[in-house]
């Protein structure tokens, strides 16, 4: 091979290889990635509540992927409540109420709430890498259902994220769902078994047959004949409990404190070499005290 062909196979691969790093492409079935999707949502901050309370939730969105992104809806739902020996649906037949609710300037927006997400640019995009800060309050009443001292109550709190992404020349529509969507039946139609190849034709994260989730109700409801998500976002939960009341604490504490005072007292009393001033004083005060006891009867 002369030096001349040889110089154009190198050039003609070069140039290969820089349009395949410089022209990305939004194939839907990577925007799965769990190594994207598990810091899409991150840095949760769920609050701990007495009834009658209102708490802030925190968590940071994240645009973690290398395309532009927009478009973006996220929304929380309320949707359990569960003690020891209790787990109701909320917002359901027979739910006691009132609340929680999800609050946000002012606006009562029940059970279910959708957080502004534009963009530290307040524009709608995120850019990759791109992060907000996103936070809402969660009010409680005095007769919303509790748990007490010693069975604590949560809240269980699903969420769902839709948003695009695009390179410039594709843009792919995605959606996610947490696992509070699903029945526990559902969901572990959609887990495979350790080693298990994902089925011809579906699409598969992990141990997860996103396929098979798209099938369910929650989601064709939502979204007539789509044929797979494309991950699966975090639950989270808040607690509504009683709180125990302040004087144990406090009892527990002049206990604690009486107990090193009187054992300081008592080595003083057999170590009056160390403590002479101290072991004098206590000395007189059980002196005193001794005194101040009736005489006993003969």
């Amino acid at each position: 091979m002369g030096r001349g062909m040889r110089r154009g196979w190198a050039a003609l691969l070069l140039t290969l290889l820089v349009a395949s790093v410089a022209v990305p492409t939004t194939r839907g079935h990577t925007i799965g990635d769990p190594g994207d999707v598990n810091f899409l949502l991150d840095h949760f901050s769920w609050p701990d509540l007495e009834p009658g309370e209102t708490g802030t939730i925190r968590l940071t969105f994240t645009n973690t992927y290398p395309w532009n992104m927009s478009g973006v809806l996220l929304r929380f739902e309320i949707y359990r409540y569960v003690e020891l020996d209790r787990d109701l649906a909320v917002n359901s037949t027979g739910w006691p109420g009132p609340g929680p609710d999800f609050v946000d300037s002012g606006f009562n927006y029940g059970q279910g709430f959708a957080p502004p997400v534009l963009g530290p640019n307040r524009t709608g995009t995120f850019l990759p890498g791109e992060s907000e800060e996103i936070a809402f309050a969660v009010v409680t009443y005095p007769n919303t259902l509790h748990g007490g001292l010693t069975n604590q109550g949560s809240y269980f709190v699903r969420s769902l994220l839709e948003f695009d992404t695009s390179d410039g020349v594709t843009t792919n529509r995605s959606l996610m769902m947490s696992k509070g969507f699903f029945s526990d039946a559902e969901f572990e139609r959609a887990r495979m078994a350790e080693g298990e190849a994902c089925p011809v034709g579906h699409y598969c994260e992990g141990i997860l047959d996103l396929t098979e989730l798209a099938n369910t109700t929650a989601v064709q409801g939502r979204e007539p004949g789509r044929n797979h998500l494309d991950g699966v976002t975090p639950d989270g939960a808040f607690s509504v409990t009683e709180r125990m009341p302040l004087w144990p604490y406090i009892a527990v504490g002049g206990v604690m404190v009486a107990a090193l005072v009187f054992a300081v007292l008592f080595y003083a009393e057999e170590n009056p070499g160390k403590y002479p001033r101290l072991a004098r004083w206590w000395l007189a005060v059980k002196g005193r005290a001794r005194s101040a006891r009736p005489p006993r009867s003969k």
